[in-house]
């Protein structure tokens, strides 16, 4: 959802039942919008191009813009890895957090001549 208020065309909904002549038409508007978290919507900020009847033209990335990407990620990677295991063991060899032990659970003893459950 966007808020925005004073806008200069209304929002189209499609609606199945309308006839198509009745409907209108989609306006594509090229804004800037700021996230309100404390609301969970985008506030409007400010109108960057006039509102169009035609979808505007969109910019596909290129193979060798996804590779150069790609590879500033590889080394962003590499530069913040996690630490080891080897890290989080205490000078003895020994974890500082031991592995849950299993929960066992109780036998029931049959008495010769009953049935078991």
């Amino acid at each position: 959802p966007l808020l925005w208020k004073d806008a200069p065309v209304r929002p189209f909904r499609f609606n199945p039942k309308v006839p198509k002549e009745q409907l209108g038409h989609p306006v594509f508007v090229t804004l800037k919008a700021k996230f309100l978290p404390g609301r969970n919507v985008w506030g409007f900020v400010a109108l960057t191009a006039p509102p169009q009847e035609t979808a505007p033209k969109f910019l596909k990335a290129s193979k060798q813009d996804k590779a150069t990407v790609q590879q500033e990620s590889k080394k962003n990677k590499h530069q913040g890895q996690r630490p080891s295991k080897k890290d989080h063991e205490g000078g003895n060899g020994e974890r500082s957090n031991p592995p849950p032990k299993p929960i066992l659970k109780k036998r029931i003893e049959q008495v010769e001549g009953e049935a078991a459950p």
